[in-house]
Protein backbone atom coordinates (compact mmCIF):
# COMPACT_ATOMS: atom_id res chain seq x y z
CA UNK A 1 0.00 0.00 0.00
CA UNK A 2 1.47 3.35 -1.01
CA UNK A 3 1.53 6.43 1.21
CA UNK A 4 -1.28 8.00 -0.84
CA UNK A 5 -3.48 4.95 -0.33
CA UNK A 6 -2.77 4.95 3.41
CA UNK A 7 -3.72 8.64 3.68
CA UNK A 8 -6.89 8.06 1.64
CA UNK A 9 -7.84 5.06 3.77
CA UNK A 10 -7.23 7.04 6.97
CA UNK A 11 -9.32 9.97 5.68
CA UNK A 12 -12.14 7.60 4.74
CA UNK A 13 -12.04 5.96 8.17
CA UNK A 14 -12.10 9.35 9.94
CA UNK A 15 -15.04 10.42 7.78
CA UNK A 16 -16.98 7.30 8.69
CA UNK A 17 -16.26 7.76 12.39
CA UNK A 18 -17.34 11.41 12.24
CA UNK A 19 -20.57 10.41 10.54
CA UNK A 20 -21.35 7.98 13.38
CA UNK A 21 -20.53 10.34 16.24
CA UNK A 22 -23.89 12.24 16.45
CA UNK A 23 -25.80 8.98 16.73
CA UNK A 24 -23.54 7.79 19.54
CA UNK A 25 -23.99 11.08 21.40
CA UNK A 26 -27.77 10.87 21.14
CA UNK A 27 -27.77 7.34 22.46
CA UNK A 28 -25.44 8.29 25.32
CA UNK A 29 -27.82 10.93 26.69
CA UNK A 30 -29.14 13.74 24.58
CA UNK A 31 -30.36 16.97 26.11
CA UNK A 32 -33.83 16.81 27.66
CA UNK A 33 -34.97 20.35 28.44
CA UNK A 34 -38.53 19.18 29.19
CA UNK A 35 -37.14 17.74 32.41
CA UNK A 36 -36.38 21.29 33.58
CA UNK A 37 -39.16 23.36 31.96
CA UNK A 38 -41.33 23.12 35.11
CA UNK A 39 -38.68 25.36 36.73
CA UNK A 40 -39.57 28.28 34.44
CA UNK A 41 -40.88 31.08 36.66
CA UNK A 42 -38.92 29.85 39.70
CA UNK A 43 -35.98 31.71 41.18
CA UNK A 44 -32.66 30.06 40.32
CA UNK A 45 -31.52 30.45 43.94
CA UNK A 46 -34.49 28.42 45.17
CA UNK A 47 -34.04 25.36 42.95
CA UNK A 48 -31.74 22.39 43.37
CA UNK A 49 -30.20 21.11 40.15
CA UNK A 50 -28.81 17.58 39.87
CA UNK A 51 -25.04 17.55 40.32
CA UNK A 52 -24.53 14.86 37.69
CA UNK A 53 -26.43 16.69 34.92
CA UNK A 54 -24.68 18.65 32.17
CA UNK A 55 -26.25 22.05 32.92
CA UNK A 56 -25.11 25.58 32.13
CA UNK A 57 -26.83 28.42 34.03
CA UNK A 58 -26.82 31.71 32.11
CA UNK A 59 -27.52 35.12 33.60
CA UNK A 60 -28.37 38.13 31.42
CA UNK A 61 -25.35 39.38 29.46
CA UNK A 62 -23.20 36.55 30.80
CA UNK A 63 -20.22 35.37 28.82
CA UNK A 64 -20.58 31.89 27.36
CA UNK A 65 -18.75 29.67 24.95
CA UNK A 66 -20.29 29.31 21.50
CA UNK A 67 -19.70 25.57 21.24
CA UNK A 68 -22.79 23.44 20.75
CA UNK A 69 -23.04 20.49 23.09
CA UNK A 70 -26.06 18.29 22.28
CA UNK A 71 -26.07 16.83 25.79
CA UNK A 72 -26.01 20.16 27.67
CA UNK A 73 -29.07 21.91 29.09
CA UNK A 74 -28.96 25.73 29.23
CA UNK A 75 -31.02 27.35 31.97
CA UNK A 76 -31.42 31.09 31.42
CA UNK A 77 -32.64 33.53 34.05
CA UNK A 78 -33.38 37.25 34.20
CA UNK A 79 -31.74 39.95 36.35
CA UNK A 80 -33.96 39.02 39.31
CA UNK A 81 -32.94 35.35 39.05
CA UNK A 82 -36.25 34.13 37.63
CA UNK A 83 -35.77 31.24 35.17
CA UNK A 84 -37.06 32.36 31.78
CA UNK A 85 -35.94 29.69 29.33
CA UNK A 86 -34.56 26.16 29.11
CA UNK A 87 -32.78 25.10 25.91
CA UNK A 88 -30.26 22.58 24.59
CA UNK A 89 -26.76 23.34 23.51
Amino acid sequence: MTAIHRVSAAALLLGLLAACEPEMVEEAGACSPERFTPLIGSNIAAVTLPADANIRVLAPNSVMTMDFNPTRVNIKHDAEGVITEVTCG
